[in-house]
């Protein structure tokens, strides 16, 4: 519901209408989306909750060029019902792309996150818990493929394949 707000707030205030094709220089475009299938944790492990991200992107240069920022977070369980860790992942980064193919509906482009993995822990149960020490946070690099198909000149729907937050990430875009 918060995302869904900040979005409609996002579009309603929009700096710039886009004049040739759906991403190009000055272009500005934020996407809201729900992961699936995590790169963060493995076997043993039962997400939290989907992973969720966010990105903003600019359109430089040419207009084929696009930088911004990325903002990700998942949870996930290793354990029985009664006592587990739980686990926090954020990722947080810079994500540059190169636009491939840009028409007034369509846009496709390949790109890279740099960012860095925040995971923190905490232990939920009776008695004393292992030690284990969620030293898991560590440097991204995170190489992506994506589309964005609009329904209207600033709203659209998005999916990328890659290793960010998800295998696959799918959702909303607003083109601002």
């Amino acid at each position: 519901m918060i995302i869904c707000a900040t979005a409609l707030l996002l579009f309603a205030v929009r700096s710039q209408a886009q004049t040739s094709g759906c991403f190009d220089k000055g272009s500005s475009v934020i996407n809201f989306g729900i992961g699936l299938g995590t790169t963060l944790y493995g076997s043993g492990y039962t997400g939290s909750f989907p992973p969720i991200s966010v990105s903003y992107e600019r359109g430089i240069a040419d207009g084929r060029w696009g930088i911004g920022a990325y903002l990700a977070h998942t949870g996930a369980k290793y354990g029985d019902k009664s006592d587990y860790w739980k686990f926090s992942y954020t990722v947080i980064g810079a994500r540059g792309d190169y636009h491939f193919y840009t028409t007034d509906k369509l846009d496709t482009y390949g790109g890279v996150i740099l960012g860095y993995d925040i995971v923190s822990d905490k232990w939920h149960g009776e008695g004393e818990s292992e030690e284990y020490d969620a030293s898991g946070s560590s440097a991204v690099f995170a190489p992506f493929v994506g589309g964005r198909y609009y329904f209207s000149q600033h709203v659209g729907v998005f999916a990328e394949l890659g290793y960010g937050i998800a295998w696959l990430n799918l959702g909303l875009n607003f083109s601002l």
